[in-house]
């Protein structure tokens, strides 16, 4: 009886996550500089926005940051962020489970920028990461902030690097 309960709350909030995207991703040309995202039910307070700081181009250092609000709760809240090949991946998945797993299954066109960093326990947040980029010039930003197994917010963001 548990199970089946966990089974239809998850099930429950993958579906609000794709009822939420739907408008969104309709969307003929989104905005290079503004992220899309979605809650799941029971965090609708929850925002994260994702955004490339400066015009890195491909091959060298990027900045990127990430930043939002939650409830307050505890234990904390983790963030998790990727950078996927848009060639690949068209958008981010609504889970990161299934983003976790397009990691697994393809390594060559998605990696893990930051995994499961804490970011406290509520209220306002914003992380700024610096990384070296690969040589792909069009990449989707997929971040994830979950609390303990829950996932509570995904945004994702479309970025064209600069020529070398």
């Amino acid at each position: 009886m548990k199970t089946a309960r966990n089974l239809l709350l998850v099930l429950t909030t993958l579906t609000a996550l794709v009822v939420a995207l739907l408008p969104a991703s309709s969307q003929a040309a989104p905005s290079p500089q503004k992220s899309d995202y979605a809650t799941a039910p029971g965090y609708e307070s929850s925002r994260l926005h994702v955004k490339v700081l400066g015009k890195p181009k491909a091959g060298q250092r990027a900045r990127v940051k990430v930043r939002g609000t939650n409830q307050a709760q505890t234990p904390g809240y983790a963030l998790s962020v990727y950078v996927a090949d848009r060639n690949v991946f068209k958008k981010c998945p609504f889970s990161f489970s299934d983003m976790r797993n397009n990691l697994i299954n393809n390594p060559d066109a998605v990696a893990s920028i930051v995994s499961e960093t804490n970011i406290g326990t509520g209220e306002r947040f914003a992380k700024v990461i610096t990384y070296r980029t690969g040589g792909t010039r069009k990449v989707l930003y997929c971040a994830y902030v979950r609390w303990i197994v829950d996932d509570v917010s995904v945004s994702g963001l479309r970025h064209t690097f600069r020529k070398r």
